[in-house]
């Protein structure tokens, strides 16, 4: 399959280009700096740029089966854009089918416990509210598109080993705690050939 990734320099996104070309795709990534990705020259297509960069990103997308998006902003606490105006330009780009990452507190409150509406994402908010904001106006621009989009909600993310194993749901999950990068990337994976999972937010947790 051919992939098109972005984020990829970041740490889920690095394990999501190492997991992808382990499994035999054809992987391109757009980078602003083609160094971040050393040790995977040979293996994928890198594409320099910016989201904003028209041509790169039609590069990056075109001809491409799946876009699995990773972006995500280094400073949550602050105001961002980064998902959504990501997700803008991947559309615009007009890919087919999409899977990205957003959190499980960016989610309605519609399913969760009382103490994570009173309490708990009250509390992630006041910390990481900026993050949250943009990746609920990444999730609209993406429930508006006629894309076949995946959204991934995971909870507090760990740099641990992969488990292997995970539990998801199209649903609230119960108690969700934490969950690995490297179980997260295999999950965005796995999400992208599930048609089960087409247009729907998935939590994933241990």
């Amino acid at each position: 399959m051919k992939l098109a990734i972005f984020g990829g320099s970041g740490a889920t996104g690095r394990l999501v280009i190492d997991r992808a070309v382990e499994a035999g795709h054809e992987v391109t990534a757009l980078v602003r700096r083609p160094e971040s990705l050393e040790g995977v020259n040979g293996h994928v297509r890198i594409v320099p740029g910016r989201l904003d960069d028209r041509t790169a990103m039609d590069q990056t997308v075109g001809g491409s089966d799946a876009v699995v998006s990773a972006l995500g902003s280094r400073d949550g606490r602050r105001p961002t854009m980064v998902y959504s105006q990501g997700i803008a330009a991947v559309l615009v780009a007009e890919a087919r089918r999409i899977v990205a990452v957003s959190a499980v507190p960016a989610a309605p409150d519609e399913g969760k416990t009382f103490l994570e509406r009173r309490l708990v994402h009250p509390l992630l908010g006041v910390f990481f509210g900026g993050g949250y904001a943009d990746m609920r106006r990444m999730e609209e621009l993406l429930t508006v598109s006629e894309t076949e989009w995946t959204v991934l909600r995971p909870p507090r993310l760990t740099n641990g080993p992969a488990k292997g194993t995970y539990r998801k749901s199209t649903g609230h999950l119960s108690r969700p705690s934490s969950i690995s990068r490297a179980d997260l990337a295999a999950a965005m994976l796995a999400a992208v050939e599930d048609a089960g999972l087409v247009r729907q937010f998935v939590t994933v947790s241990y």
